[in-house]
């Protein structure tokens, strides 16, 4: 699972997942998962971290892939995935309440 920043998803260099497994029908959440990663993420991209006022506003894309057993891929993209606001982590990490 990985992010991209910005309005305009061309590089999708956050790597919030190496991998995982999820199955059935049902809500999927990951509330503390990739936390770290995307703190680094912001770090890399020249931000102070999940703190730095200007992530206010900004958009995220979140690329999903998927391999199968054959080794086929399928990508999945959601744009615009996330918006950061104040109190961004709950907004972001936080949508779990279900």
């Amino acid at each position: 699972m990985n992010l991209a920043l910005g309005s305009n998803a061309t590089n999708f260099n956050i790597t919030l997942l190496e991998m995982f497994n999820q199955t059935g029908a049902g809500v999927f959440c990951m509330k503390e998962t990739g936390k770290a990663n995307l703190e680094e993420g912001f770090k890399a991209a020249g931000y102070s971290g999940l703190d730095d006022e200007r992530i206010n506003g900004l958009m995220a894309t979140v690329q999903v892939i998927q391999l199968g057993h054959s080794g086929s891929a399928l990508y999945n993209v959601s744009f615009p995935s996330l918006v950061f606001w104040d109190g961004r982590e709950k907004r972001v990490w936080g949508a779990c309440d279900v």
